[in-house]
């Protein structure tokens, strides 16, 4: 019992040490033309753009804490996607309701908008276990229908990404992780396998990153291969470090890619490249000739999106890390919004001063129980009660690691959920 005294004595002077330097890490940059953002995502809620350039506001909801993806579709109205499905939103993020349809609550791998800003979206989702599928929402994300044949009983969907009416699909094999790739010319209505036969050795390491019409591009480690429509590999001739990462293909055929040690790449379409921004970065967007960037920030102040309008010459920051914020003029409170303990715990490591909720005594049970607390070390309000801190380093010392949701690659011999539940009907029948 000695080394584990010694372990929790350890761990207990770190926790009371004081919280490590946190990051506002941005997941994904939602624009609709303005030089500003319409909103930031980040893994505890969102910051919108507020009014008449204002403090922004913040939104935040528990069921969509989970989102990793996000899009305007139509005036006021945006639609986030993660493992708790998609949510929808038309009162500045007061309230979000689920997409009902084949897409309700089934967990979300991509979204696309073959019009920027508009009200048809397509939202591909797989929860494992029933057919991976893409589903499309002609009115903004409040409802959906199935879109097209692609249906996959054996064959996962990682990820889905546009440019305009072209889709592609990207998803693995269950029984051994194959890679498949599928391409929609018509808005995801027809799919068409596209060939991967030559796939280099290392495809299980490829990530899908960015579309064009004839081609995509994936992470292969720290370098960009692109596959084409011929089922041919090509080096991007780019390796860029680090992660986050984040890419795409601007209209003007260009491939931007950074991460938060190279900063930003621009790849002309001759082949030729550029850095053209030496901030980490961790998000893209791109709408007409604009492209913006969205940073890792620490302190109020930082750059937290810049937008350059002349590919990538000379930039302008467009939202930095707030020091204050408040909440959309339509929300009676930001009790309203439900937002978790662990977002103002965020802020509050960053320096932001959320607005103090107006919330009933037992919020701090309500909302996870991150409002101060005691435990010894002297915990400032805000900071996580340290038991739970001390479980969650107690974790990590044991080696413990969440297993990958999206892992895909099996051994041939074991059955995926999926193929269980198709070889169960089977035999049922």
């Amino acid at each position: 019992m000695r080394p584990l005294r010694l372990l929790l004595a350890s761990l207990l002077a770190v926790l009371c040490a004081g919280p490590a330097r946190a990051t506002l890490t941005p997941l994904a940059v939602l624009v609709d033309g303005a030089p500003e953002p319409l909103a930031v995502l980040l893994p505890y809620g969102m910051l919108e753009r507020g009014a008449d350039g204002g403090q922004p506001w913040l939104v935040c909801w528990q069921r969509f804490e989970t989102a990793s993806h996000g899009l305007p579709t139509g005036p006021r109205r945006i639609l986030v996607g993660g493992a708790d499905g998609p949510w929808n939103t038309n009162d500045d993020g007061c309230r979000f309701e689920s997409t009902s349809g084949p897409a309700d609550r089934r967990p979300v791998v991509g979204l696309h908008t073959p019009v920027p800003g508009g009200a048809e979206v397509l939202i591909a989702y797989d929860d494992g276990v029933a057919p991976a599928s893409i589903a499309r929402s002609t009115d903004g994300g409040i409802t959906s229908l199935q879109a097209g044949t692609l249906a996959q009983f054996d064959a996962s969907i990682e990820a889905m990404l546009g440019q305009g009416d072209v889709v592609w699909a990207v998803g693995r094999a269950d029984t051994d992780g194959t890679l498949r790739v599928w391409r929609s010319v018509d808005r995801g209505a027809v799919f068409t396998p596209v060939d991967t036969s030559s796939a280099p050795a290392d495809a299980a390491s490829l990530e899908a990153a960015a579309a064009e019409d004839a081609a995509l591009w994936f992470w292969r480690g720290e370098r960009l291969s692109r596959l084409a429509l011929d089922g041919q590999w090509s080096d991007g001739g780019l390796a860029l470090p680090g992660t986050p990462r984040a890419a795409l293909v601007s209209p003007d055929g260009a491939l931007w890619a950074g991460t938060a040690r190279a900063g930003l790449t621009r790849r002309a379409p001759d082949g030729s490249a550029s850095q053209v921004s030496s901030l980490p970065v961790s998000a893209l967007a791109a709408r007409g000739a604009k492209v913006w960037a969205a940073h890792p920030a620490e302190a109020p102040g930082d750059p937290l999106v810049s937008v350059t309008g002349d590919l990538g010459a000379s930039w302008a920051v467009s939202f930095r890390a707030p020091a204050t914020v408040d909440q959309p003029p339509l929300c009676e409170s930001l009790t309203e919004q439900r937002c978790a303990g662990a977002l103002q715990t965020l802020l509050a490591s960053l320096g932001v001063a959320a607005p103090a909720p107006d919330a009933p005594a037992d919020a701090s049970a309500e909302d996870g129980g991150a409002g101060g607390g005691s435990g010894g070390c002297g915990a400032a309000p805000g900071e996580p009660p340290w038991a739970i801190a001390l479980a969650a380093l107690l974790l990590a010392a044991s080696g413990y690691a969440s297993a990958s949701r999206r892992s895909r690659i099996r051994a041939s011999s074991s059955l995926s959920p999926r193929s269980a539940a198709r070889s169960s009907a089977v035999t049922s029948a």
